[in-house]
């Protein structure tokens, strides 16, 4: 699976749960993070992009 399939697909999951379709299991259901959290987010698309590890710089941590 490449970056941009991961990345649609954790958009996906973030739409399912918008739409209070669907919840958020953390590191169990991110897509990115099935990849890449047990490698500290080593190749991680969105660790690349905010240069921080485990989601820090995104909305997931204030959301949290």
């Amino acid at each position: 699976m490449n970056k941009i399939n991961i990345m649609e697909d954790a958009v996906k999951k973030w739409q399912r749960i918008i739409d209070k379709k669907g919840s958020d299991g953390g590191v169990l259901d991110c897509p990115p993070c099935r990849l890449y959290y047990f490698t500290l987010c080593i190749g991680c698309p969105i660790a690349q992009y905010t240069g921080k590890k485990f989601c820090k710089g995104t909305a997931y941590i204030p959301w949290f």
